[in-house]
């Protein structure tokens, strides 16, 4: 389990990845498509995700509303606690790199299937 450290208002959060890697990959993929604004949002959002285990966040609810929403909702209650635009871009920027960490690779996933043992026995 993946933690990061959040401070808001001189209180420190423990921040835990969230378990499905399809929140996860929906995060990272519009990562490279965002600026500005939206990478604004996209950040909030990814420290709600983290902060989630708190419940002093709203929760994060994927088959109702999509990343850039949820990340709106996380801004506004960020931006209310008192953490700066600066520190919602570092503590985001921190936890989507954690997020694009989980997803598995190609590369290691047929690297994991190559040491899959067979139940073919050759009995």
């Amino acid at each position: 389990m993946s933690t990061i450290k959040i401070v808001i208002k001189k209180k420190s959060f423990d921040g835990v990845r969230p378990s499905s890697l399809a929140t996860c990959l929906e995060f990272v993929t519009i990562w490279g498509e965002s600026e500005g604004v939206k990478l604004l949002r996209l950040c909030a959002g990814a420290i709600g995700l983290y902060l989630d285990n708190t419940a002093l966040f709203p929760s994060y609810k994927p088959l109702k509303e999509d990343p850039l929403v949820y990340g709106r909702k996380s801004l506004e209650a960020l931006l209310k606690d008192g953490l700066t635009p600066t520190k919602i871009y570092e503590y985001g920027s921190i936890c989507l790199k954690d997020l694009y960490n989980a997803i598995p690779l190609e590369e290691k996933v047929e690297e994991a299937a190559n040491f899959t043992v067979s139940a073919d026995t050759g009995g």
